[in-house]
């Protein structure tokens, strides 16, 4: 599909109360409103297009930049083309779809490191959420994964508000791999409640115990039928 091609097709399936929603979410310039079940079915006959995906990514529509990373090419990115995608996100949720992308790119890790103390929130919220995405698997040792907690436990209160959250979502994944889970949940013990600000009511912060019990509960469940 062309640029034009793709960008006619969005139109066509443009929902306003969707848009609404997208708003309150922190969507900024033309909101069609899509909905995210159509964009998986572009997902699904393009596959996988990064070159459309870049074009996608510089309009300011906002439908189409969250189509771009759903049919990026993970093999594709570089440190430096992340960095570029990065200068365009403007809300959170625009940021999770990136991280989604390059989280599964074979150099996520390098991602990861780049931008994981960054002071700048976009940039720090994509760094964690890739561990949320690979932690329990990436291709990290136990000890590099028991240095990432005890950062968290120190920093997860003083960094920014979705940084945070994405924090949150790392330790979840920590917490599921069996040789650390003890140490990661005793820091979540000690970190407490974490503040997210959320954009609306709705939206639940992760709770690290909870959710690791809850998920670990769920696997033993279907190991047993």
């Amino acid at each position: 599909m062309t640029l034009a091609e793709t960008i006619d097709e969005l139109r066509s399936l443009s929902c306003e109360s969707s848009a609404k929603t997208y708003r309150n979410h922190g969507a900024t310039g033309e909101v069609l409103g899509v909905k995210y079940a159509d964009l998986y079915k572009i997902q699904k006959r393009i596959k996988k297009d990064h070159a459309l995906a870049q074009q996608l990514w510089t309009t300011d529509i906002s439908d189409a930049r969250a189509l771009a990373p759903l049919i990026a090419d993970p093999d594709a990115w570089t440190v430096e083309m992340v960095a570029t995608w990065l200068e365009r996100v403007d809300n959170y949720g625009l940021g999770l779809a990136l991280a989604a992308a390059v989280a599964k790119s074979p150099r996520h890790l390098d991602f990861f490191r780049t931008w994981k103390d960054d002071p700048r929130e976009w940039h720090s919220q994509l760094a964690w959420s890739i561990l949320a995405h690979n932690g329990e698997t990436a291709a990290l040792s136990d000890a590099e994964i028991l240095d990432l907690v005890a950062q968290v436990e120190r920093e997860i209160h003083t960094r920014p508000n979705r940084t945070r959250y994405s924090m949150l979502g790392a330790m979840i994944a920590f917490g599921l791999r069996d040789s650390v889970r003890e140490a990661a949940l005793a820091a979540a013990d000690r970190i407490g409640a974490v503040e997210v600000i959320h954009a609306t009511k709705g939206c639940r912060t992760p709770d690290i115990r909870g959710d690791v019990e809850k998920t670990v509960a769920y696997r033993e469940g279907r190991r047993k039928k």
